[in-house]
């Protein structure tokens, strides 16, 4: 994949995470797990501590399982207190399976 491409295609996911509605940024975050890019934790990591939606949260919690790394831990860590029940749970799963 050309430098413009994957320029394209990063500029397009990231828009898709802005996206009013929760469906188009949970989605946004698998494609981006598609990309397998270490450097996008941080987007994930940012949407499960800010996306107003307990889904996007949830999946982000549920990809985050593919990066073992401090900060992701940390993020995991911290969801185990989300208000959402569903969030807690898969923070929860993805620890276990770091863990493994």
């Amino acid at each position: 994949m050309s430098d413009t491409q994957e320029s394209w295609i990063d500029t397009e996911i990231h828009e898709r995470l802005a996206s009013e509605d929760a469906g188009v940024r949970r989605i946004a975050l698998l494609d981006l797990a598609d990309l397998d890019d270490d450097n996008s934790t941080s987007w994930f990591l940012q949407a499960l501590r800010n996306d107003p939606a307990e889904e996007v949260r949830r999946e982000a919690a549920r990809l985050l399982v593919a990066w073992e790394d401090g900060t992701v831990v940390e993020g995991l860590c911290r969801a185990l207190t989300d208000a959402g029940a569903s969030v807690r749970e898969a923070a929860a799963q993805s620890l276990s399976e770091l863990k493994e």
